[in-house]
C-alpha cells in the first residue's frame, strides 16, 4: 500500500503480525470526500490493489448518530488479541489541510477483557463489537441483536469519546478505522486460516430518520502498570550482561544506542495533534536512535536485557527492525525465540 502511494508510510508495522482492518462502506449519500493537505488525500480504501473492493474504505467518517458493527468470531488461540478504535486524521486549521494523527480512542479490547459467551476461553467465540459515539445507537444495537437472538454477554462497545473527537460527513470531520491485532497462534493452520477467512462481517449502521442524540463521555481508562518492581533486581545482572559483550567484541567501536518511549499515547496525541502511529494501550513503545548498518560482517545490532515475559510484566514481547524513511517493518523476534 505504500509503493502503491495508498499510505504516507507503514506506521511501524509489526512485520511479524499482519493487522486487520474492516472495509465500510460510505454513509448512504455520501461521496467520497477529498481530504486536504495530506497524502493520499481521499479516504485510505485497497481497491486499487484489490479490486473486488471497490467502495469499501479502512478509513471513513461517522455520523454522531453511526455505528460500525463487527459480528463473528474473536481469534483462535493466540497469545494476545485487541481491537482498537482510532482517529486517523484530523482537520488543523493552522495547517489549512488535514494531518495523521492516528491516535487510538480508548482502551483496546482484548483476550483477558472482551465479553464472549465462555469467559474462560475467549478464543474462537461468539462476538459483536459496537463501536459508536452514541449511547442511543448503542441501546438501539443492542436490542437489535437480541432481537435476532443474540445473547447480551458476548456483545463489546467500543465508545468513540464525542468531546475528543469531530464527527459529521460534511464541513472537515474527523476520519477513523478499527483495527484488530492478533500475535502468536498456537496452531499455523489456524493462523493461516484465520487470515484467509477471519469469520466477520462488518455493519455500518445509519438510522433512516434523525434521533435524538445521547453522545458518550469519555470513558475511564484502564490504569497501566502493576507497580512491581521484581524486574528491577536483575539490573546488576544486567550490567553484566552488557559488559560481557563488549569484552567479547573489545576489538570493535561500539555505539550505545539508547531507548526512549517512541511516540505519545492516543488521547496524548489527539490533544497535541502528532502522530501516534497506531498506538496500543496495551503496550509500551521504545525506539532507539536512528542508526546505519552498513553490509559488512563486523556490522551488527545487539538487543539484550530482561525477557518481560518470564518476569510476568507481559504476555508477549518482542523487537522489530524498520526502515527509517517508510517506517516499514522488516523483522520482527519474540519472545517465543528468546531462550537459549
Amino acid at each position: 500500500m505504500y509503493d502503491a502511494g495508498l499510505v504516507p508510510s507503514c506506521f511501524a508495522n509489526n512485520a511479524a503480525a499482519p493487522y486487520l482492518i474492516p472495509l465500510v462502506p460510505l454513509s448512504p449519500g455520501e461521496t467520497a470526500p477529498n481530504l486536504t493537505g495530506t497524502e493520499p488525500n481521499s479516504l485510505i480504501t485497497d481497491y486499487p490493489l484489490v479490486k473486488e473492493d471497490k467502495g469499501l474504505y479502512m478509513e471513513y467518517f461517522l455520523r454522531p448518530d453511526e455505528a460500525i458493527v463487527l459480528v463473528g468470531k474473536t481469534p483462535p488461540e493466540v497469545t494476545y488479541f485487541g481491537f482498537t478504535s482510532y482517529l486517523v486524521r484530523r482537520y488543523i486549521p493552522s495547517k489549512n489541510g488535514y494531518k495523521y494523527i492516528f491516535g487510538s480512542l480508548g482502551d483496546t479490547a482484548n483476550n483477558l477483557t472482551t465479553d464472549t459467551a465462555n469467559s474462560g476461553n475467549p478464543y474462537n467465540q461468539p462476538v459483536i463489537f459496537i463501536a459508536t459515539a452514541d449511547s442511543g445507537i448503542d441501546q438501539r444495537v443492542q436490542a437489535a441483536a437480541a432481537a435476532a437472538g443474540y445473547p447480551s454477554d458476548i456483545i463489546n462497545t467500543e465508545v468513540l469519546p464525542s468531546p475528543l473527537i469531530n464527527l459529521g460527513l460534511s464541513g472537515n470531520p474527523d476520519s477513523f478505522l478499527l483495527l484488530q491485532r492478533a500475535a502468536l497462534f498456537a496452531s499455523r493452520a489456524e493462523q493461516l486460516a484465520y487470515y484467509r477467512n477471519p469469520g466477520m462481517t462488518v455493519f455500518r449502521i445509519t438510522p433512516r430518520q434523525a434521533t435524538n442524540l445521547q453522545p458518550f463521555d469519555v470513558p475511564e481508562l484502564r490504569v497501566k502498570g502493576t507497580g512491581q518492581t521484581n524486574e528491577l533486581d536483575l539490573l546488576p545482572t544486567q550490567q553484566e550482561l552488557g559488559q560481557a559483550i563488549l569484552n567479547k567484541y573489545s576489538n570493535l567501536s561500539a555505539r550505545n544506542l539508547e531507548t526512549r518511549v517512541a511516540f505519545k499515547a492516543g488521547y496524548d496525541s489527539i490533544q497535541r495533534d502528532t502522530n501516534a502511529l497506531g498506538d496500543n494501550r496495551d503496550t509500551i513503545y521504545l525506539r532507539t536512535k536512528n542508526f546505519l548498518l552498513p553490509a559488512q560482517p563486523d556490522n551488527f545490532v545487539i538487543v539484550y536485557g530482561a525477557n518481560h515475559v518470564t518476569t510476568g510484566k507481559a504476555l508477549y514481547s518482542n523487537f522489530s527492525v524498520y526502515g527509517r524513511k517508510a517506517l516499514n517493518g522488516v523483522g520482527s523476534v519474540d519472545n517465543t525465540s528468546f531462550p537459549n
